[in-house]
């Protein structure tokens, strides 16, 4: 019985001396398996993050792009509306000038025109007087009469004609107002022909010049503001 005894006691010492759970063991297994659930979730949250900036980088992204080419745009129009205001503003100011060198010529033109109509009639009519003149049919007792009135109507011929040369004279167009030099005198030629008789060449060279020059230089000038204005 003694020996039960001892037993029971060793038994019960045994017992009671037997080494403890490990408590700090178990609870680093269950800590560990909280803290990588925890890391999954703040990973989960860190890509989620990510994820979101990137969607707004490629929004920036592609506002930026939009941006930049409303940007060139809007340069490309500021552009065009620079280039548009300068072309207007030169056509503008070339028509403006056309139309008054035009206005100037159409009425130095129609003042040339009204002066060559009214020569014309003029040397029609001085033409006609001349041509009138019958020497055949003059009475010989009436011939010192009849020659001193066809004398007068011939100088009177030749008073119109250089009444109207010289009006043809000061009405030429001659640049700044003023004959050229070396430009050669119609009224003085055509004075020397009368004077001396003869008309050849020159005369009607320069007679024909006259009449034709005014024409000739209004329809150069049309020509070279048609030339200007289709340039542009």
């Amino acid at each position: 019985m003694g020996t039960d005894f001892f037993d029971e006691n060793n038994s019960a010492a045994g017992r009671d001396s037997a080494p403890p759970l490990d408590d700090s063991a178990a609870a680093d297994g269950t800590l560990s398996d909280g803290s990588l659930t925890r890391l999954m979730r703040q990973k989960e949250q860190v890509m989620t993050q990510v994820a979101a900036a990137t969607q707004e980088i490629e929004k920036l992204r592609y506002r930026q792009d939009a941006l930049e080419k409303e940007r060139s745009e809007l340069q490309e129009l500021c552009r065009r509306q620079e280039e548009y205001q300068k072309n207007k503003r030169e056509i503008m100011e070339k028509l403006i000038q056309s139309l008054v060198m035009l206005e100037k010529e159409e009425a130095k033109a129609s003042q040339m025109l009204e002066l060559l109509g009214m020569m014309r009639a003029s040397f029609k009519s001085a033409l006609a007087e001349v041509k009138s003149i019958d020497e055949e049919k003059w009475p010989e007792d009436a011939f010192q009469d009849e020659l001193n009135k066809a004398t007068a109507m011939v100088e009177e011929a030749r008073d119109v004609y250089r009444k109207g040369m010289a009006k043809l004279e000061a009405s030429r167009w001659q640049k700044d107002g003023q004959a050229q030099p070396g430009s050669p005198s119609i009224l003085g030629d055509e004075l020397d022909g009368l004077s001396g008789g003869g008309r050849g060449f020159r005369h009607w060279f320069w007679t024909g010049t006259a009449f034709f020059l005014p024409l000739i230089i209004t329809l150069v000038v049309l020509f070279l503001v048609m030339v200007s204005l289709r340039g542009y």
